[in-house]
């Protein structure tokens, strides 16, 4: 069910999930710098007109690159979120060497952070064929956001997770083989 939202004194009805993205969005102050104008495919684009939708997907490839950050919406957050993306936070200074000695000496609380990592991955974000063109063509030096409710993470760190760790990236291989972490993960070597 629709619920409306008040766009340049017009009513616009957005589905709830895309109303909870724009909540936090507006809270992410910290993490998105001086957010003056948002472009969002379900609002910008008439999706009622086939027409005007076919013209905008022939300009989204200009949008994220000349976009200032690229967000990515990946629903709520929950436990698993904020284990997972604190994990990823904890894990964002460590030389390969050092993570694999850091899961060999917590091993309980890095599977915890395993699941909770897993879980992140079968969210509807990851299974859909164009989140390759908003990782791939964001021109922000870190990649895009990731936001998860409250929680945020830039790609690059989630992006190195799977650099460093075999079995998590074994595990996107598996699952998620289409996904954009896809070609790097599987070029990568095991440590």
């Amino acid at each position: 069910k629709k619920n409306p939202i008040v766009i340049d004194r017009h009513l616009f009805p957005l589905f709830p999930n895309l109303i909870d993205a724009l909540c936090h969005i507006r809270k992410a102050g910290d993490f998105i710098d001086d957010i003056k104008h948002i472009w969002i495919d379900a609002i910008c684009i008439n999706q009622k007109n086939p027409v005007e939708r076919g013209q905008q997907v022939q300009l989204m490839s200009e949008i994220y690159q000349t976009a200032s950050q690229v967000l990515i919406w990946l629903g709520m957050s929950n436990m698993d979120s904020r284990t997972a993306f604190d994990f990823i936070h904890n894990q964002k200074d460590l030389h390969p060497f050092e993570y694999r000695q850091y899961v060999e000496n917590n091993g309980d609380y890095y599977a915890i952070a395993f699941r909770a990592l897993c879980q992140v991955l079968n969210r509807s974000w990851f299974t859909r064929v164009w989140t390759l063109q908003e990782f791939a063509l964001a021109s922000n030096f870190d990649g895009p956001l990731m936001i998860c409710g409250r929680d945020r993470l830039q790609w690059n760190l989630f992006y190195r997770l799977g650099s460093m760790d075999n079995e998590f990236r074994r595990y996107y291989l598996k699952n998620k083989h289409s996904g954009p972490l896809s070609t790097h993960f599987g070029e990568a070597q095991d440590y």
